[in-house]
């Protein structure tokens, strides 16, 4: 099999910042001229982007613009967290939720340049606890419904494309988004406990026929820890990461940069302002477990 290229890895994981170190950020920015723009733009768009924070369209944010690696501008403006008042900086730390799927799509064509999968392989051959699996045939409600056999094993191919069959449990009131809510499947505590627990739940259709947006991302994640013999979080970090000097992005918040973290907020239309988005107690903790 002809196989491609080493990827480019320009994208980040579960947490991120806009810069890598404190120590990296350019001492004074090239100019707009040096870097390709007109001052008169940049103006308009430092103007443009504190213009959002002041409309309480966002409660703080971290822009940079750069061309051809001069940085022609880059500030801060508003708040980070509204609990406290703290303010954004430039080296505030983000959530970015689901681009951390690119990282384990970037994380698994890695393994795969280096052989280690093929697109046609079964899922099962990673995850043998997926060997048996059922799927949905028909139902009334979340409670009633018949299953059917596999037809044949879902590959690797369509678990990278979301037609596997499986459910995720962020909408739908079918029997396997439900069960997949009922058994808390996003609230476990490791890859090894989620994969034990989608085991035990029926796919929403054939492998290949139904395209669904689903915990099919996690799955490749857990087989980037099978396929390596590492934690996946430790792949990310020794394989990505440090090559990258991308030394602030990781799963957790270690205790010493809880004041750089940047919470998420909301609009409160009941009271017509910005509000601190409460932390959910059904996922686990951003905070370092240690």
């Amino acid at each position: 099999m002809k196989r491609i290229s080493q990827f480019t890895v320009f994208i980040l994981s579960t947490l991120v910042v806009l810069q890598t170190e404190a120590d990296t950020w350019p001492q004074q920015e090239a100019g707009a001229e040096s870097a390709g723009f007109s001052a008169e733009g940049i103006e308009a768009l430092d103007d443009a982007m504190r213009e959002i924070v002041a409309n309480q369209d966002v409660a703080g944010m971290v822009w940079l613009l750069a061309k051809d690696g001069e940085v022609a501008t880059y500030a801060h403006s508003g708040i980070a967290r509204l609990e406290d008042g703290a303010a954004m900086t430039m080296d505030s730390l983000f959530r970015i939720y689901s681009m951390s799927k690119p990282v384990t799509g970037v994380a698994m064509m890695m393994l795969w340049e280096e052989g280690q999968w093929d697109f046609d392989d079964p899922v099962s051959k990673f995850i043998p606890e997926f060997a048996d699996l059922e799927v949905i045939a028909s139902y009334e409600d979340s409670e009633n419904y018949e299953v059917e056999p596999l037809k044949r094993q879902p590959t690797m191919r369509e678990l990278l494309n979301h037609t596997a069959g499986f459910g995720y449990g962020l909408f739908g009131n079918d029997p396997v988004n439900t069960a997949f809510r009922d058994q808390a499947v996003l609230a476990s505590s490791n890859l090894d406990e989620l994969v034990a627990r989608v085991a035990d739940i029926p796919l929403l259709s054939q492998p290949g026929e139904q395209w669904f947006y689903s915990v099919a991302v996690d799955l490749q994640g857990y087989i980037v820890q099978q396929i390596s013999g590492m934690p996946y979080g430790e792949f990310l970090r020794t394989r990505m990461f440090e090559p990258l000097n991308m030394m602030d992005t990781r799963f957790y918040v270690q205790s010493e940069d809880h004041d750089r973290f940047a919470e998420v907020h909301y609009w409160d239309t009941e009271r017509n302002q910005l509000a601190q988005q409460p932390h959910r107690m059904d996922r686990p903790s951003y905070l370092d477990p240690t």
